[in-house]
């Protein structure tokens, strides 16, 4: 860069592009770091899901049904869906 201001033979668009890269260089070194972050986080967490899938419990499922009594019906709604030919939906 002092070349270029001294007179040397780099062209300012050279010494712009120098200094750019140079600038450049810190934040790439972050960005890579976050990177890496990011990807033991992830490493990390796919660990824990396979543990809480090895260790999982089964539930039971159980059907209940309604007493006609518990049943309260507000409205009624009748819905006519058009299909053409073929059997597909217009709408």
């Amino acid at each position: 860069m002092l070349d270029g201001l001294f007179g040397g033979r780099k062209s300012r668009s050279s010494i712009v592009t120098s200094a750019t890269c140079a600038f450049k260089q810190p934040s790439d070194v972050g960005i890579a770091e976050d990177k890496v972050k990011q990807i033991e986080l992830e490493a990390e967490l796919a660990g824990e899901v396979g543990e809480l899938e090895v260790n999982s419990t089964r539930l039971d499922t159980q059907a209940i049904k309604p007493y006609k009594k518990d049943i309260d019906v507000k409205s009624v709604s009748l819905v006519w869906l058009l299909y053409d030919r073929n059997n597909k939906p217009v709408w």
